[in-house]
């Protein structure tokens, strides 16, 4: 017989005590949630992120590639070796990094985050929640 792996998934919610069946879950302000899809590089934002960050819902970066080029050059390297190392050795990705808004102002940014496996046993979406640590670093 043939072993079926089991996945497991964690998730981290944060006051929903009074959330009725049917409502809308509102997001804390600072607090913003994503799906990256591995396969094709595309992000999509929950909450109101792109306006924290100064940009407009629909011209803020939906695409991983441009997320990178918004974290600041000191981080971006750090940052990808640990989503690497999660991938690889599955440790814990929780990182602390800048990002640039649009005004150029440099945000700090906690982002946890964890990856799904496909049917075939290879990560096809990245999922995460970000936060904004304090508003700016000067």
């Amino acid at each position: 017989m043939e072993k079926q792996s089991e996945h497991f998934f964690t998730a981290y919610l944060r006051g929903i005590a009074g959330i009725k069946k049917g409502s809308t879950l509102q997001t804390n302000e600072a607090e913003f949630s994503y799906e990256w899809n591995m396969k094709n590089g595309a992000i999509e934002w929950f909450g109101n992120f792109a306006e924290q960050l100064g940009y407009e819902r629909d011209t803020f970066v939906q695409e991983f590639q441009a997320w990178e080029k918004i974290i600041h050059p000191g981080d971006r390297m750090r940052v990808k070796n640990r989503m690497g190392l999660h991938l690889k050795a599955d440790v814990p990705f929780c990182e602390r990094y800048l990002v640039y808004h649009k005004n150029g102002k440099l945000l700090n940014i906690e982002d946890t985050g964890t990856y799904l496996m496909d049917n075939a046993h290879s990560p096809y979406k990245w999922i995460g929640v970000m936060k904004i640590l304090k508003c700016d670093t000067d």
